[in-house]
């Protein structure tokens, strides 16, 4: 009887810190499930084909975009660079290996950065990643992002940028 209540306490136990580290939920059977990052319905979307939009840009000069709407990135890869956010908004991929978004086609070829965030603006950018800016007339500004406002990442990933 002391091994099964051992066995149990020790179950909890390992159930607490797992799930206070937020990797992984128990179900009613006790069986270990990673937990998944819920991702929210976009209010606009921006892809080549069948969005809303083909740009961030024209997306976010768009009278229609208000303060507090998420834009999603629908394709996989997003290039576009220079992209200045004068709005309130959450920029928001499909995951962190799901969506990327980059300033060119490589880092030698890129010639800007891929975000200006200006003073004022409260911007969230989440679940995708950052490749390939290159702000070569403002060095040492931010490859990816130059953010003069507030500004929150979420399981972002920035890489293989120059700054």
């Amino acid at each position: 009887m002391m091994y099964h209540k051992n066995l149990v306490v020790g179950y909890i136990l390992s159930l607490v810190v797992l799930c206070a580290c937020g990797t992984c939920s128990a179900g009613v059977d006790g069986n270990f499930s990673p937990t998944a990052t819920t991702i929210p319905v976009a209010d606009i979307t921006v892809c080549a084909e069948d969005c809303d939009f083909t740009s961030l840009k024209a997306a976010l000069e768009a009278v229609s975009t208000t303060a507090g709407l998420v834009i999603s990135l629908e394709d996989a890869v997003h290039t576009e660079a220079g992209i200045a956010v004068n709005k309130n908004v959450t920029i928001q991929g499909k995951g962190q290996f799901e969506t990327i978004i980059q300033a060119a086609e490589s880092v030698d070829a890129a010639i800007e950065r891929i975000f200006l965030i200006p003073a004022g603006n409260q911007v969230a950018i989440r679940h995708l990643t950052m490749r390939h800016g290159n702000p070569q007339g403002d060095v040492r500004s931010g490859g990816a992002i130059r953010n003069e406002g507030d500004l929150t990442l979420e399981n972002v990933n920035i890489h293989e940028r120059d700054c």
